[in-house]
């Protein structure tokens, strides 16, 4: 965990509103890396006890499940929405940052906060032709300026593309490095396991939609000065790949 967060976090609770608790976070990391975990396969391949040892004290989001895997490093933030909530097996730091995105018909789904939640940003969800990776608009998703109200936010789709890019951003990241977000062009599995649910509609359109709108992505995010980079050697995205030594000297 980065010696920032506990601060942030009570100065955060102290809000009421999620404008203020989100303008807390604005600007409060300028420089700085972020090392987002996801719930692909490739986390098996990437994690390990010289990965934690090297993350110690450095800015770590765990989304969803992941958090399973790579709780010892404390992650500063946990991502999650009402989709496949995993049974967590072990205990948040209490200064885990906790960040919610769904449709707002969900606002009160018990299983959304069976974890608790800091920060809950409404998801305007339709179809998936209007979806972030379907248009491409990225510009609407940018968060607003402190003190503006913040409205229905695009569907991403995925708690990715939904908040959790754009919150960093917002938050003065200079580079963002994903694991474990994995697209395959004929199955799709997570870390935990071997069950493949391409076979779904909804999945089919998301990696489509995924591999169509990635390199898209990585210019937009350069276009404002941030890397996004992937270290996940199964993913088919295309967004430049590092190697773990990269990614820990980042």
């Amino acid at each position: 965990m980065h010696e920032k967060t506990p601060r942030l976090l009570v100065d955060l609770r102290s809000k009421s509103m999620l404008r203020t608790r989100t303008a807390v976070l604005r600007n409060s990391f300028v420089g700085e890396t972020a090392f987002v975990f996801s719930c692909g396969p490739s986390l098996n391949d990437v994690w390990s006890d010289r990965v934690a040892e090297g993350l110690k004290g450095r800015f770590v989001v765990a989304v969803k499940s992941s958090f399973n895997k790579i709780h010892s490093v404390d992650p500063d933030m946990y991502w999650f929405n009402p989709i496949r909530i995993p049974n967590l097996e072990y205990p948040f730091n209490p200064h885990t940052i906790r960040v919610a995105s769904s449709n707002p018909t969900n606002v009160h789904n018990l299983s959304l906060f069976h974890h608790g939640c800091d920060l809950f940003y409404p998801i305007d969800v339709t179809n998936p032709e209007s979806t972030l990776l379907a248009t491409h608009n990225f510009n609407s998703a940018v968060l607003p300026s402190p003190g503006s109200l913040i409205s229905l936010r695009p569907w991403g789709a995925g708690v990715l593309l939904d908040i959790g890019l754009f919150l960093l951003l917002y938050m003065g990241f200079k580079k963002i490095i994903v694991v474990g977000w994995d697209m395959g062009r004929t199955s799709y599995t997570h870390f935990y396991s071997s069950e493949d649910i391409m076979g779904t509609e909804s999945i089919q359109a998301e990696t489509r939609y995924s591999v169509s709108a990635a390199s898209a992505l990585v210019k937009w995010f350069a276009g404002r000065g941030v890397a996004l980079r992937l270290c996940s050697p199964r993913s088919i995205l295309d967004i430049p790949q590092l190697s773990v030594d990269e990614m820990l000297e980042s």
